[in-house]
């Protein structure tokens, strides 16, 4: 930040998150649980076992442990635009694992 920004947020004494909503590697699991909807709704029970065997091999995998509940993506939602705006200003110091970068 240069020192025009730091003016910019002086100001500020604080800023408000309404929410945070997280977001999962997870397609895999939805289509699937789309896929077992689907043949409920068509009432082929068959069919739905079937799906539901994958749908509980995926989530049994320990492999699997770790994309299906670490989020990837982090969409936040602050109170008042101006939250955001500040928020977008800052220079990130850590990656997204928690490593801090360097200067």
């Amino acid at each position: 930040m240069n020192e025009e920004d730091l003016r910019h947020v002086s100001h500020i004494t604080e800023i408000k998150i309404a929410d945070i909503i997280f977001a999962f590697n997870n397609a895999e699991l939805i289509n699937l649980l789309k896929k077992r909807g689907g043949n409920i709704v068509a009432a082929n029970f068959k069919k739905m076992k079937e799906v539901e065997e994958e749908i509980t091999t995926m989530i049994r995998n320990e492999d699997n442990y770790e994309k299906l509940t670490r989020p990837c993506h982090a969409f936040i939602i602050f109170e008042e635009e101006e939250g955001s705006i500040t928020a977008q200003e800052f220079e990130p110091h850590y990656t997204w694992s928690g490593d801090r970068l360097t200067a």
